[in-house]
């Protein structure tokens, strides 16, 4: 064989040695996640629909996306839904440019409504408040003369914090950080809580249940006295 000749598939054999060991990398560092790439433009409100092709990322990489990046075992959702935002050629698809939906996305029982409150740190157990968890609310309200602290709801069943809706899209790394809980409620109770939130003082804040506490318990409600009703 010409000596130019052995150059050339001493390469093409390089190049196919690089490629396998990026495979076995990859296989080593995670896996291969399979997400989706736009493939042309998009404009709201059309869904996806033969907009979009599975492209694999490798595992390690997605870890640090998986709260914002849907994966292709909800293929049917991508495709299916509406887009809230203009998605371009080439960009990766993420769950805040698809619009959500009672059917596609939070999962709301009938007859219940969501409904969401804002939060910082100090109101939502320092952030560790889940999607699936079930928590009270507080508020610091005028009651006659005085500023009463009372349990407003109990064991309300949380559906997201900020967009995020299923647990398993959600990594919440130490550093997550979320401005909403959405929570499940009666219309009753969405119409008490509309009502409480021009009047509370602070905002609400939301007192994290154990798993399977559901229980409604009575307390005596906490007077903050010599306080007026600013």
């Amino acid at each position: 064989m010409k000596p130019r000749n052995l150059l050339i598939a001493a390469a093409v054999l390089g190049l196919l040695a690089i490629s396998l060991l990026q495979l076995e990398a990859w296989r080593t560092r995670g896996g291969t996640v399979y997400v989706f790439k736009a493939t042309r433009n998009v404009q709201p409100p059309n869904t996806l629909n033969g907009a979009v092709v599975v492209v694999g990322i490798p595992g390690n990489t997605y870890e640090a996306m998986q709260s914002q990046v849907p994966t292709r075992d909800l293929q049917s959702w991508v495709v299916s839904t509406p887009v809230v935002r203009p998605v371009r050629a080439g960009e990766t698809i993420t769950f805040d440019a698809l619009q959500k939906s009672a059917s596609a996305g939070l999962k709301i029982q009938p007859g219940m409504r969501a409904v969401a409150v804002e939060v910082a740190a100090v109101q939502a157990v320092g952030y560790l408040i889940r999607p699936g968890d079930y928590v009270d609310i507080l508020g610091t309200v005028p009651d006659e003369k005085n500023l009463v602290t009372r349990h407003l709801l109990q064991a309300k069943h949380v559906l997201a914090v900020d967009q995020q809706y299923r647990l398993e899209d959600s990594a919440f790394l130490q550093s997550r950080t979320y401005s909403t809980v959405t929570l499940e409620v009666t219309p009753a109770e969405a119409e008490m809580l509309e009502a409480y939130r021009a009047v509370v003082r602070n905002g609400f804040s939301l007192s994290l249940r154990g798993r399977g506490d559901l229980e409604t318990v009575q307390t005596p409600s906490y007077q903050l006295l010599g306080l007026s009703r600013k």
